[in-house]
């Protein structure tokens, strides 16, 4: 089954997905980076209260959360490379 969604709605998910990438936690404080509020703030809430209610996924940011801050990245090249 398909659904196709207005230019509205699409126009609704590009905004929530732009506020998503923006208000992303932290990995080192669990803060968002741009209100101060500790783990998820009220702005990436409701962003993604959109994408339920249009029954969609955000998509990922690679690196969004900043793992560089806490030393995550690059300690786990495995592969050799």
């Amino acid at each position: 089954m398909s659904v196709y969604l207005s230019g509205a709605a699409l126009d609704e998910l590009r905004a929530a997905q732009t506020e998503v990438n923006r208000h992303t936690e932290s990995s080192a404080d669990g803060r968002c980076p741009l209100c101060g509020e500790v783990g998820p703030c009220g702005r990436r809430v409701a962003a993604l209260l959109v994408f339920r209610r249009y029954g969609r996924l955000p998509r990922r940011l690679p690196g969004g959360s900043r793992p560089d801050l806490v030393g995550a990245s690059g300690s786990w090249r495995w592969w050799g490379g």
